[in-house]
């Protein structure tokens, strides 16, 4: 421990204090938090294992503008040695509010502490970063390793230089120390439940992780494995993972996501024997806590089925079952492509018919399915475009995917961007959501990719809020009046969507602009019909709208007039 250089305000005795850490997750905010902060958590379990009575760690979120004041407030009060910022996609105009008024506020001996900053924006862009704070210190990657060296640090056992995984400014000049990555067997401590209870008082599940990376790591578009400095798939000690469930059931948790990238790890004996572990550990849970427990996972539709592996698909089926025995209750699949060619060229390493083969082997089993589908790309042709709604149509995609008209986001760290860069197709980047925008080759495809944006973009929002509430509960059986009543209203928009999108890559070279300009206009009215729909569902009370998300977003749609009883 290191001593107290307050204890003399305090006016007390000079004594070993433990070092205060607080991490902030500070997010987007156009997105509401269902979750618990896993990142944050994740890292507060470590640093309080690994240092015990060491270390005193706290967790705050910020969500919102008000939420600066409570955290600044909270620094005034409890003199910090580290403040690390874990900095998500789309929460830039926050983190720079915060660091407006961080600058601004006087600390006790104007002690400040030291400013830390993780996940993927800082990651990716270590020197926009440091340009905004640049006394600051970015952690690349998994943050464990980093943290724990950063605390020994300020409790004087070492220098920042032999700290992994770090960005930091000395003498105008920004120094990297080496990267590394944290083996995953060696991380025993299992994340906090700081947050958790945040997500109980309105109904809703948390997040576990039981891995990380993928077995694959190669599609064109995936961040994964740059984030990870090359690893790919690597799972937690099964301990670790069953100790995390039952702190949740303990709380009152009664389902969860596991938040993995890959849930399975592949198909070989191995992975397939521990995810059994698994299994076993949550059935005694079950059993102990006499607790209806449900769960999703997140695998690859190769993983499901492969072709010309019987063997292997039957000890995949067999372990589904026993997983459904446990909880499974909902399977998110990434089928992304719904034609060969852009299969191929997102070098997804599988067939279509393996895509059908793990959609039919899901139904046949009786378990839910969420499933990944990108719409656009750089490269995409009409042809190609017609097949993928083709496909999209005939599996039935909607109610595992409300979002169909999905572009392609381009982000650092992946091969696609290195490969749009030297094709000069390049045209901007955002670095608040971590993409680059590009040009389509196929200037048809350019068009209707422009109209289907103009014309979702005015009532996303208002369709993401009544997403939100649909994904309360994986588990049908949980699922309330009003999570049906808002699915059936994401899939009502999304087929609205589909529909604009089949008559635009029929009509797009043939039809004159008064004829496209007509099948816009009827998407804009359909969907303002169903936005009334849901207002007229509002003001009768199907919806709670505890934290007033729909009515805030009815407001920015410019429909808030129906909320009043007398319009």
């Amino acid at each position: 421990m290191k001593k107290s250089k307050n204890a003399a305000i305090y006016g007390q005795c000079e004594e070993e204090q433990p070092i205060r850490v607080i991490l902030v997750s500070i997010g987007s905010p156009t997105h509401y938090a269902l979750w618990n902060e896993l990142s944050c958590e994740t890292l507060a379990g470590d640093l309080r294992g690994f240092f015990g009575s060491e270390v005193k760690v706290t967790i705050k979120r910020i969500n919102r503008e008000e939420g600066i004041n409570e955290v600044l407030g909270y620094l005034k009060e409890k003199p910090t040695d580290i403040l690390g910022l874990s900095i998500q996609p789309g929460s830039l105009i926050l983190v720079d509010s915060f660091i407006k008024e961080y600058n601004l506020t006087e600390f006790i001996e104007n002690k400040r502490p030291l400013v830390v900053l993780g996940n993927q924006i800082p990651t990716y862009f270590p020197e926009d970063m440091l340009e905004r704070i640049p006394e600051g210190i970015i952690v690349r990657g998994e943050g464990e390793k980093s943290l724990r060296g950063l605390v020994e640090s300020v409790k004087g056992n070492g220098k920042l230089r032999d700290v992994p995984n770090l960005a930091y400014r000395n003498n105008n000049k920004i120094i990297y120390t080496e990267t590394i990555t944290p083996n995953l067997k060696n991380l025993h401590y299992p994340p906090s439940t700081d947050t958790v209870h945040e997500i109980l008082k309105r109904g809703g599940n948390a997040m576990v992780q039981a891995s990380r990376g993928c077995p694959w790591g190669v599609c064109s578009y995936c961040t994964r494995k740059s984030f990870r400095h090359g690893k790919r798939w690597e799972g937690f000690p099964v301990e670790r993972v069953i100790e995390n469930i039952r702190d949740l059931v303990e709380m009152g948790i009664t389902e969860i996501e596991f938040c993995d990238d890959e849930f399975i790890g592949g198909r070989d004996q191995k992975r397939v024997h521990r995810i059994e572990d698994i299994a076993n550990g949550i059935e005694k849970i079950r059993r102990e806590k006499n607790v209806n427990f449900t769960f999703r996972i997140f695998t690859r539709p190769d993983i499901i089925y492969k072709e010309n592996d019987n063997e292997g698909n039957d000890k995949i089926r067999t372990m589904l079952l026993r997983l459904k025995e446990v909880g499974l209750v909902k399977v998110y699949i990434g089928i992304e492509a719904g034609c060969k060619s852009r299969m191929n060229r997102l070098t997804r390493g599988m067939t279509i018919k393996e895509v059908r083969g793990a959609l039919k082997t899901l139904k046949k089993l009786n378990i839910g399915i969420d499933a990944g589908f990108i719409m656009f790309d750089p490269e995409l042709t009409l042809e190609e475009m017609m097949e993928n709604i083709s496909f999209f149509r005939k599996e039935n995609l909607m109610p595992y995917n409300q979002w169909p008209f999905r572009p392609l986001i381009v982000n650092e760290g992946s091969r696609i961007k290195e490969k749009l860069d030297k094709a000069g197709q390049i045209t901007g980047k955002d670095i608040n959501f971590i993409q680059y925008f590009y040009e389509f080759k196929d200037r048809n495809i350019a068009r209707i990719a422009k109209i289907v944006d103009e014309e979702s973009r005015p009532s996303c929002f208002l369709f993401y809020a009544l997403k939100t509430i649909s994904k309360r509960y994986f588990d049908p059986d949980k699922k309330d009046e009003e999570t049906i009543l808002a699915q059936k209203y994401v899939e009502e928009a999304g087929h609205i969507f589909l529909d604009l999108m089949d008559e635009l890559v029929r009509n797009i070279k043939t039809a004159s602009e008064e004829e496209i300009k007509e099948i816009s206009n009827n998407t804009r009215k359909r969907v303002k019909e169903l936005a009334y729909k849901v207002a007229s569902d509002v003001v009768e009370g199907k919806f709670k709208d505890i934290d007033g998300q729909l009515k805030n977003e009815m407001r920015n749609y410019g429909i808030e007039h129906l909320l009043c009883p007398s319009a």
